[in-house]
């Protein structure tokens, strides 16, 4: 049977996409040793579910509507750039994204958590981070590097709706694509 690799994520606007897109831009003339996300891959993951067969991924839909407008317009501020697991030992860089007007973000992340183990879908239990990956640590001194000179927050965006996306790994990396978008 055919499956996709799947997830639920917030997606930005190509215009916020364009304005974080440029300060990754700026970060990558100042460091080697990042293998930095593009313009079209900026986003905030809610859950990853992995690779889903056709016909789990129609009863997934089938449930995601029923989460549809019910938590309005999420507003967010980026507020630093921040490194998973620690800063000690960078491997992802990200931008910190806390939602300004409420709790419906974790709201919603809880439901499709809810959502997923109703599934079968293996969840992860460590608290959830809204954040923006801009990039993947090569050099752990890169990072520090980045960390001393990043002066471009905050930065305010809002979000209309989440989708269920597609991430097809490739040798130049992960392509995403939209699935299906459902308002929020």
């Amino acid at each position: 049977m055919e499956t996709k690799r799947l997830f639920l994520a917030l997606n930005l606007s190509s215009k916020e996409k364009d304005i974080i897109f440029s300060t990754i831009e700026v970060l990558a003339a100042q460091s080697n040793g990042i293998k930095w996300v593009g313009p079209e891959n900026l986003h905030i993951t809610l859950r990853f579910l992995g690779d889903i067969d056709t016909e789990l991924e129609e009863e997934i839909k089938l449930e995601l509507e029923k989460l549809e407008n019910n938590f309005g317009e999420l507003k967010f501020q980026a507020r630093d750039l921040s490194a998973f697991p620690n800063s000690d030992e960078p491997r992802v860089i990200y931008l910190d994204s806390f939602q300004t007007n409420g709790q419906t973000a974790s709201n919603l992340y809880y439901k499709v958590k809810e959502m997923a183990e109703n599934f079968g879908i293996r969840t992860d239990n460590r608290p959830w981070t809204p954040h923006i990956t801009l990039g993947r640590v090569k050099n752990d001194r890169a990072y520090a590097n980045l960390k001393q000179n990043f002066s471009a927050l905050p930065f305010d965006f809002s979000v209309t709706s989440f989708e269920l996306m597609e991430s097809e790994l490739t040798f130049n990396g992960s392509v995403y694509r939209i699935v299906r978008s459902y308002k929020l």
